[in-house]
């Protein structure tokens, strides 16, 4: 018998002594959990506007041990506080809103050479990161 395979066979007599009825039922123990460890760490490192990147490693580690332990409920409720910590800290931590900030008159998006390539780069990556 395979380990994910449980038999469980009918307990009462059969009506023919040569046929038993039985049932497989295939469990699936394997649940994947991102944790977002990697992204926390980024964002702990070069996007920790109002310490986001260092609640959301944190939240990471805690998912990590949930996850550790068998716990898939509460290691999908730290991985997806640290996901929502995570967006928020590249959104206010983003590195091309300096125009905004800098001088608002005088550069307008765009207007600083490879700002474009620049501020498209982190949008697939934000996009590739909550995905």
């Amino acid at each position: 018998m395979i380990k994910e395979e449980h038999e469980v066979t009918n307990l009462g007599y059969p009506q023919n002594p040569g046929t038993v009825m039985s049932t497989v039922v295939n469990v699936q123990t394997d649940t994947v959990v991102p944790d977002h460890i990697v992204w926390s760490l980024f964002n702990t490192l070069f996007f920790n506007t109002c310490c986001l990147g260092f609640v959301a490693f944190a939240y990471s580690v805690k998912s990590r041990d949930r996850k550790m332990v068998g716990d898939v409920i509460g290691a999908q409720s730290y991985a997806s506080t640290a996901k929502c910590l995570n967006i928020w800290a590249v959104v206010l931590g983003h590195p091309d809103d300096h125009r905004t900030h800098c001088c608002p008159g005088h550069c307008a998006p765009g207007s600083h050479p490879g700002s474009g390539e620049a501020e498209l780069k982190w949008r697939r990556l934000l996009v590739a990161a909550t995905a």
